[in-house]
């Protein structure tokens, strides 16, 4: 999250210096900034991911369920490539795909079993509408609306018998909802600061007794938050 500081220092400098040198600028001055506004663009982000893992445990004997909420957060890098639509002079839709992977990783070892859990997010893939506005002719703020598509893994390796493991892995659909600032470097480059969340179906698998039963049934809808900073090339 530090990260972000210096680049909101920069992003409000800019908006001071545009508004300081006179009042907000014409709609001709913004339309004569070149920008992803109106066509294709390719870029590269990094940031910071969270992770909650909610994994919902349903016994096969008929006993009362329970939960359990796990985090985990590290570093994400990813590429991003769209297209933008100029609607007028202040507002544009961009049309976004985004790939990225991360390091964020849960793990936890249960000593009184004993047992050791792994659960990850290693792949998402994200396509994106971002209706965006300028407030000058550097200075944007925009919203994010898309769909999302991640790899998961959820792992459990128990050393009792009477304990059961599992080792889930799929890929998950969800929805993605987030905003942020966009500013505008050179007429070719522009950055973006970006807030996201992202909430995925349901994975759903069963553990494994050693002697080949079923102890639980195991349900869980993960969540994810992302604070990216892209850099973004119009061509």
């Amino acid at each position: 999250m530090k990260t972000a500081l210096p680049l909101f220092a920069l992003l409000v400098f800019g908006l001071i210096s545009d508004t300081k040198a006179g009042t907000t600028p014409s709609v001709e001055a913004i339309s004569e900034a070149k920008s992803i506004d109106g066509g294709w663009y390719f870029g590269m982000e990094g940031g910071y991911i969270q992770h909650k893992f909610n994994p919902h445990y349903t016994p096969t004997d008929g006993s009362g369920s329970f939960d359990f909420t796990d985090r985990s957060e590290g570093t994400e890098m990813g590429l991003v490539a769209g297209y933008g639509f100029g609607l007028n002079e202040r507002f544009s839709l961009l049309a976004q795909l985004r790939g990225s992977w991360n390091n964020s990783e849960w793990n936890y070892n249960l000593l009184s079993e004993p047992a050791r859990f792994k659960y990850d997010n290693p792949f998402n893939f994200e396509l994106s509408a971002q209706p965006t506005f300028k407030l000058t002719n550097k200075l944007g703020i925009f919203a994010t609306l898309g769909i999302v598509s991640g790899l998961f893994n959820e792992e459990k390796t128990s050393g009792s018998p009477t304990e059961g493991d599992y080792d889930a892995r799929d890929w998950l659909f969800g929805h993605t909802l987030g905003g942020g600032i966009s500013y505008q470097i050179t007429n070719s480059l522009e950055c973006r600061l970006s807030l996201r969340k992202s909430f995925y179906d349901e994975l759903t698998y069963r553990d494994f007794l050693p002697s080949g039963g079923q102890k639980n049934f195991i349900s869980d809808k993960p969540e994810t938050q992302t604070l990216s900073l892209a850099f973004i090339y119009s061509f």
